[in-house]
């Protein structure tokens, strides 16, 4: 009993022992306000705004980027402005994305209720349209109210007595290069509220219990976390972060602390079933492989141990020196790592001794230990420990977890700085903390080199997979989604993808469909990139490959054949491969209707030509002249409609009307061999031999001059 006692005393003595010391340092763990006479808090929040926005402030020029289609751009409810909130509410988070309502080749439609960031979009583009600048100049606006947040959480949770700390977290917090993803992706606007509104609840309810006569803080402590838990899960961490911020940074006692937890998870039950209301169908929460996570197809306890060990292990890596970022993390430039490798058994060693200090270190209430706490709390339902996550790593995953790493790194340094902490000139205080301030320097002038650079690579989706394709060339996605880019990129700008792209392409995308031929959607994007580029006989046996694939989109298939009939075509394959034009062009035909333009009637035409199917053929190559876009097309594409006219013709035994359209395929394109040529033969085949003659003549001088 006397022993429990003793026991009692001296965690209630730890705990009324204060974390901001008032005389000189014990320990490591003691802080003390520096002699300086502390900036206002205006100047303080426009230095920390400044710095927030001007390093992500060329994020202007940023088109929307991957997810953002679903959640902004294409997404019905969201450009409905304030009229379609309603429907955000009360459906899934990819509901509204045309390609849920459409079912096409990729499958959005999953349970995901994070509505608060649609909301948000829907405000935003009742106000401004759908323009991406203004999307962007308010998510960057909302960064810099983040790091404000952040600022004011350190405050509130030391009292106001270290407002140099509370500055120095908000600005590694505001240049940390881990959070380009989220401050340069739209879509991560989910991931930016519920940090925000998470760390707002998290401050007014420590507020509350130090003063428990002011509900108010009360009621803005639980309906700020309610905002943040609609707008993502991962606020759900900081319930449990809570209870550690009452403990270390005020006098409550146990039950207090626990009943304000209880407080503080009612909005997380509401939330909860509020969210198993929408999404009351048999929906899966994300469908994913191992293409996504390697883990998938870990086949052994030791390569299981050893990704996550891995994964644990760059998770640092990145917030401590975040070098190589990327927007994914998949197979292919990871693969598997076994429990005996070096990197796991040194992220093993490292978590061991993080784990022993937070253990050994908990009760002395030190800002280092509750900044590795946050972290390991926090970032615990990403880690892929709990359970298996659709990726290895994201670094949007970092947003709120990285605020852990911020306060150990800024305690660090501040500690480090209070060489003299009476010393209430900057004069004296730069001399006696040069070394650690030059140190600090470093650390920011590196940190925004690379915010600022890496918001560059996220312009828009061919400028993100450029980057990342050299980054991790093995990956399976990112080399589907590079070719995917170039393909676009190619249609906003002709003639883009030039020889040099492909020869410095190429080696990429055959790599990584080595490592994975049976891939659909890689050798699917290959096919129509080698297509696009005239490269036919590489496409053809890319898009082959799909007909022996296993679970191919009803999409992709159709597509597939739409490609490969024009590869027929182009290529002049013998009349059996030309079939699947006829059936698939002429399906495309029907399904389009009125909307049929010049180049589908073209191509439907030569593969009835190849078919030999003369009369249809040139009906198909009529039509196509007869088309609104018709007009738009050069002089020799449009007499190269007319000469195949006439080939048909001539071939049906019409020999007027195949010399009629010979005629104006001559009249229109004047040098062209095939128009010159075949008109001399229809009116050699008619009896007039002088002209005929004439006509053979050009043809052999066009001939001559193409290099024929």
């Amino acid at each position: 009993m006397a022993d429990n006692n003793h026991r009692n005393l001296q965690t209630e003595t730890l705990k009324t022992t204060p974390l901001v010391k008032t005389g000189k340092q014990t320990s490591f763990f003691d802080l003390s306000p520096w002699g300086l006479k502390p900036l206002s808090a205006w100047l303080s929040l426009v230095i920390i705004a400044g710095v927030a926005i001007i390093l992500n402030i060329n994020t202007l020029g940023h088109d929307f980027v991957l997810d953002d289609m679903g959640v902004l751009s294409r997404n019905r409810f969201v450009l409905k402005g304030i009229a379609g909130i309603p429907e955000i509410m009360s459906n899934r988070t990819w509901e509204g994305f045309e390609g849920s309502v459409n079912k096409t080749s990729f499958n959005y439609d999953y349970a995901i209720y994070r509505p608060l960031s649609l909301v948000f979009f829907a405000l935003e583009y009742q106000i401004g349209g759908l323009n991406p600048a203004f999307f962007h100049l308010m998510h960057i606006l909302y960064f810099a109210i983040c790091c404000i947040v952040v600022f004011f959480l350190m405050q509130e949770l030391s009292e106001r007595k270290l407002p140099w700390l509370s500055l120095l977290v908000a600005l590694i917090y505001a240049i940390h290069p881990v959070h380009v993803e989220v401050v340069a992706n739209l879509k991560s606007r989910d991931e930016m509220l519920a940090a925000l509104f998470g760390f707002l609840g998290l401050m007014y309810m420590v507020r509350y219990v130090r003063n428990s006569n002011k509900i108010l803080n009360l009621v803005l402590g639980l309906f700020f976390y309610t905002l943040g838990l609609f707008s993502k899960e991962s606020a759900l961490t900081l319930s449990a972060v809570l209870p550690l911020a009452l403990f270390y940074f005020t006098d409550a006692p146990w039950k207090k602390i626990a009943l304000n937890t209880a407080i503080f998870a009612v909005p997380v039950l509401a939330v909860l079933g509020i969210r198993q209301l929408v999404l009351a169908e048999d929906v899966p929460f994300y469908q994913f492989t191992y293409l996504d996570n390697p883990l998938m197809m870990a086949d052994t306890l030791s390569r299981k141990l050893g990704l996550r060990l891995w994964t644990i292990g760059k998770a640092l890596s990145l917030l401590t020196i975040p070098y190589e970022l990327r927007s994914s993390y998949h197979f292919g430039d990871i693969t598997y790592v076994e429990f005996s490798d070096w990197r796991s058994l040194l992220s093993l060693a490292l978590h061991l001794f993080l784990g022993f200090c937070l253990i050994r270190y908990f009760l002395k209430r030190s800002y280092v230990i509750f900044g590795l706490a946050f972290y390991v709390i926090t970032y615990s339902m990403y880690s892929n420990i709990l359970f298996v996550m659709n990726n290895l790593i994201g670094e949007r995953w970092f947003f709120t977890p990285s605020l852990g790493f911020c306060i150990c790194l800024g305690v660090i340094i501040y500690r480090l700085m209070q060489k003299g902490a009476e010393i209430k000139q900057w004069g004296d205080f730069i001399l006696a903390n040069m070394a650690w301030l030059a140190i600090f320097i470093s650390i920011v002038l590196a940190y925004g080199y690379k915010t600022f650079t890496r918001n560059l690579e996220w312009q828009t989706n061919f400028t993100l997979a450029a980057a990342d394709v050299i980054t991790c060339p093995k990956s399976v996605l990112v080399s589907k989604g590079f070719i995917l880019t170039l393909l676009e990129e190619h249609k906003r700008r002709p003639n883009f993808i030039t020889a040099q792209k492909v020869k410095d392409c190429i080696p990429y995308f055959e790599e990584t469909t080595r490592m994975m031929p049976e891939q659909i959607q890689l050798n699917f994007a290959l096919g129509r990139y080698y297509q696009e580029i005239g490269m036919y006989e590489k496409a053809e046996e890319r898009l082959k490959m799909l007909f022996q694939a296993v679970g191919v989109p009803e999409g992709i298939m159709y597509e597939t054949k739409l490609i490969l009939a024009y590869i027929h075509n182009a290529i002049e394959t013998d009349p059996k491969n030309n079939e699947i034009g006829v059936e698939v062009l002429g399906e495309h035909i029907k399904k389009l209707g009125a909307k049929a333009n010049f180049l589908i009637y073209k191509e439907y035409g030569l593969a009835l030509y190849w078919t030999k199917r003369y009369p249809e053929a040139a009906q198909a190559f009529q039509k196509a002249l007869d088309t609104p876009d018709a007009k738009a097309q050069k002089p020799d594409m449009i007499g190269m409609v007319w000469a195949k006219m006439g080939a048909s013709l001539a071939l049906a035994n019409d020999l007027p009307s195949s010399a009629k359209c010979y005629g104006n395929a001559v009249n229109i394109a004047p040098n062209s061999f095939e128009a010159l040529a075949g008109y001399a033969r229809v009116l050699n085949l008619q009896g007039y031999k002088d002209q005929a003659d004439a006509y053979a003549k050009r043809a052999q001088a066009a001939a001559q001059q193409q290099g024929r």
